[in-house]
């Protein structure tokens, strides 16, 4: 197996879009892969000023960002 290198990492081919049926809504949605930069973000923002967690909200928003057109 080949060692790989920064650019080959950064330029992999590596996030996913995915049906996932959801039979209470008559229907399919598709959830994408966050990248790190949006993950890192996303759990910036569950954050209180005082460093503790915020889980207001917390499964909306993470759905919000993940399901994604075609």
């Amino acid at each position: 197996m080949a060692l790989l290198s920064r650019d080959d990492i950064l330029n992999a081919d590596d996030l996913t879009i995915e049906p996932v049926a959801v039979p209470e809504w008559g229907g399919t949605l598709n959830v994408r892969t966050l990248t790190g930069a949006e993950k890192d973000k996303w759990e910036a923002a569950r954050a209180t000023p005082d460093g503790s967690p915020n889980f207001q909200n917390v499964r909306g928003s993470i759905v919000a960002l993940c399901v994604c057109d075609e």
